[in-house]
């Protein structure tokens, strides 16, 4: 899936973006624009569930047996085949 998703936003404050995926996966994304020595650090990744996995990871959650965050959040920056897969 190619989202060809791109949001300015203003450091210091909270943004937020609606996006409604149409399959279930992981979607690296990172920062396009040179923003300053923190530049490289800014990626992540959007995990799409399923319905099903989505109630399985919320009634963990409520349970707390959750993943701490440090387990699931990725130590490297995806390459650039994994950001145009």
């Amino acid at each position: 899936t190619d989202t060809n998703i791109n949001m300015q936003i203003v450091p210091g404050q909270v943004s937020k973006l609606d996006y409604t995926f149409d399959e279930v996966g992981e979607f690296p994304y990172l920062c396009t624009e040179y923003c300053g020595s923190g530049h490289a650090a800014m990626f992540g990744q959007v995990n799409v569930l399923s319905e099903e996995d989505w109630a399985a990871a919320q009634a963990a959650a409520e349970e707390g047996d959750a993943a701490p965050a440090d387990e699931t959040t990725p130590t490297t920056a995806p390459t650039d085949d994994e950001v145009t897969e």
